[in-house]
């Protein structure tokens, strides 16, 4: 076969491949998505750089649009065909990152930032992004309440207003909003009459840079008033929205009992006193106190007089030192008058609160029968386990039938 024959040959075959090539590219599936299509369903077989000749556009032109690395595609995959267009929203597709979605639609990722009140590169799928400066939208006013998919940015958008100030107005931390929820879309004006708002009852979503804004107080005046070291409230928490103006009269108050959410500061404030007199007054040596717990609110200001107060039966709050405090003796000698060993006391006992002195009692004689014990001999008497070891010198409750006991009548 001369040289002459065989290039016709290798003519005709390549015009073929070329035919057949066209062919492929024009199939019906090919065709389905015509020039105007702006998207591509890959399909098996199918690769980048079929499917820009199929559009007529480059390989680097698919990867930009479409915010690919290599050159791998999947199955099934949509792909964007053509270049950006006047959209002035997209809405964030699982895998797009900022700067994919800036070179696609030709702007900069800093424009996406300040067009959508974004102080990070987080998106997430779903969110709804500007592709335009927004235009300027009229100041809002009143309310606005959280309905089903509201965010933060999707709310100030609507309103031209910033997350901060959102975040601000509202008494809000985070993000977080909630359907039904109520917010505020202007800054507070005016400032309730305190003669007609005094406290404030906590409700759920309330914190106290909110309360504070709500009521043109500041947070630390808040914790001042109400004895708060920290942000912590609680749903019904009374909250007082004034600096206390009175002091208590010590004549009509001379107690307070501890409820939930007291604190030493928290009462010392209310009742015109210091921390330090509390602990003091209530032989207290830190902060901790219980809810029940009775505390003076005054300064033991008489002594009473040993001749006719000689005894003391404790009450519920009391302790060792509060006793003696209260009748101007220590806590060894209350120990050693009573035979204690520890501090531990027990309501209804009662106590030696001056040093006692037999010589002016009578004394009788109890004679230990079998199945004596102190406590039953100090019940049967109507004296204590305590006195009874005091008068007859015991160091321990072991007793022996036949031994004498002496107990002194009062």
């Amino acid at each position: 076969m001369s040289s002459i024959r065989k290039q016709g040959i290798m003519k005709r075959l390549t015009k073929f491949a070329i035919t057949a090539s066209t062919v492929l590219l024009l199939s019906p599936g090919a065709i389905s998505v015509g020039a105007q299509s702006q998207t591509h369903t890959v399909k098996a077989g199918e690769y980048l750089y079929l499917i820009a000749n199929m559009y007529d556009v480059s390989v680097s032109q698919l990867k930009s649009w479409n915010n690919l690395t290599s050159d791998l595609i999947l199955v099934g995959a949509v792909l964007n065909v053509s270049g950006p267009t006047q959209s002035t929203s997209y809405t964030v597709k699982y895998g797009d990152t900022l700067w994919g979605i800036a070179n696609r639609f030709g702007v900069t990722v800093a424009q996406l930032k300040t067009w959508n009140g974004l102080s990070s590169d987080f998106i997430r799928t779903g969110m709804q992004l500007k592709l335009t400066a927004p235009t300027p939208t009229p100041t809002p006013s009143g309310t606005y309440t959280v309905k089903s998919g509201d965010t933060l940015w999707k709310i100030a958008n609507q309103y031209g207003l910033t997350i901060s100030q959102l975040r601000s107005w509202n008494g809000i931390s985070g993000d977080l909003i909630r359907v039904g929820q109520v917010l505020r879309l202007t800054a507070p004006t005016t400032t309730p009459d305190p003669g007609s708002a005094t406290s404030h009852t906590v409700v759920s979503g309330d914190t106290l840079y909110k309360i504070a804004e709500r009521y043109g107080v500041t947070v630390a005046q808040l914790r001042s008033w109400n004895g708060i070291s920290g942000d912590l409230i609680r749903v019904g928490q009374v909250l007082r929205l004034t600096a206390p103006t009175t002091t208590p009269d010590p004549g009509s108050a001379t107690s307070h009992t501890v409820v939930s959410g007291d604190t030493l500061y928290k009462i010392a404030e209310r009742y015109g006193v210091t921390v330090a007199q509390l602990r003091s007054w209530n032989g207290i040596s830190g902060d901790l106190i219980r809810v029940g717990q009775v505390l003076r609110l005054t300064a033991p200001t008489t002594t009473p007089d040993p001749g006719s107060t000689t005894v003391h039966q404790v009450v519920a709050g009391d302790t060792l030192y509060t006793i003696a405090q209260r009748y101007g003796v220590t806590v060894a000698q209350l120990k050693e008058w009573n035979s204690l060993v520890s501090d531990l006391l027990q309501i209804g006992k009662r106590l030696h609160v001056v040093e006692p002195d037999y010589s002016q009692n009578p004394v009788k004689t109890y004679v230990v029968k079998a199945g004596d014990t102190l406590y039953k001999i100090a019940k049967e008497q109507g004296v204590s386990v305590n006195e009874l070891r005091l008068w007859n010198h015991l160091t321990t409750d072991l007793i022996q039938v036949g031994q004498e006991l002496k107990i002194a009548i009062y």
